[in-house]
């Protein structure tokens, strides 16, 4: 598995609140890519698995997901899959007296409904 794409925070995150939320819907695969950025997903609908740092995981409505910006990822949709999609960046977490320790495999799986 190759890795072939970094999404940038300025690209993808609003640059004045230092965060973007969006609903999505999804069909097919994302190609394996990676964020200078986090990222907060909760599955809405449908179905899919979550390829996270070479492990398998299956989405389903209720799976809430954090990435960091060490995580390798891509979705396979089976059919559609709709989720909310919460990217911010790192400038949302200063001052809130917590350490920030971003690690190969950092992801945190939240909540399964």
């Amino acid at each position: 598995m190759g890795y072939e794409a970094l999404l940038f925070s300025k690209e993808m995150v609003d640059a004045v609140r230092h965060v973007t939320v969006e609903r999505r819907r999804f069909h097919g695969e994302s190609r394996v890519h990676f964020h200078e950025f986090f990222e907060i997903e909760v599955i809405i609908g449908g179905h899919g698995r979550q390829m996270l740092n070479g492990t398998e995981y299956t989405l389903e409505r209720g799976c809430v997901y954090l990435l960091s910006p060490a995580d390798f990822h891509n979705v396979i949709c089976e059919g559609e899959l709709e989720l909310i999609n919460i990217m911010f960046d790192e400038s949302l977490l200063y001052g809130c007296n917590c350490r920030i320790r971003i690690a190969r495999s950092a992801v945190a799986l939240l909540w399964r409904g």
